[in-house]
């Protein structure tokens, strides 16, 4: 995904995948008779999980691994305050709107078990074949190689 075009330097594969992103998003909107309001409430319940896998992340580093050296150091409880912010601000949100923002938990959540099927495939020898072609078309369709 992070691969740049030869001649503009750009990131051709990651702009491709992100307005794919956007369409299925659009499409689900439009199937679900959301308006462009509850496209924006999608996107940020979307936002909302990540910064808080993050913190999740940050939190279980710090328990697992406390004197490894980090770049920036923030005490445990700085973060935990974070998390428990984060989470009330998510349950709100739900709760004010429980259809648009349930949509957008359930497509996030969806991902935990396509994450699984990820590591289950990179052990699979065809399965690494068949991303190491689809890997080659996508470089050179988007002529990201030089």
């Amino acid at each position: 995904m992070s691969f740049l075009h030869h001649d503009w330097l750009t990131p051709i594969p990651a702009i491709i995948f992100i307005v794919i992103q956007l369409a299925v998003a659009l499409a689900l909107t439009c199937a679900t008779f959301i308006d462009i309001q509850g496209l924006i409430q999608l996107l940020g319940i979307f936002q909302l999980m990540k910064i808080a896998m993050t913190i999740v992340c940050i939190m279980r580093l710090k328990w697992t691994h406390p004197t490894a050296e980090r770049s920036i150091t923030v005490p445990l409880v700085v973060v935990a305050v974070c998390f428990i912010c984060l989470l009330a601000i998510t349950i709100l949100t739900v709760y004010e709107q429980p259809f648009q923002n349930g949509i957008g938990l359930t497509i996030f959540l969806l991902g935990i078990p396509m994450a699984f099927l990820g590591r289950y495939c990179s052990t699979q020898p065809h399965c690494s074949h068949f991303m190491e072609q689809v890997t080659l078309v996508t470089q050179k369709i988007c002529m990201v190689v030089p």
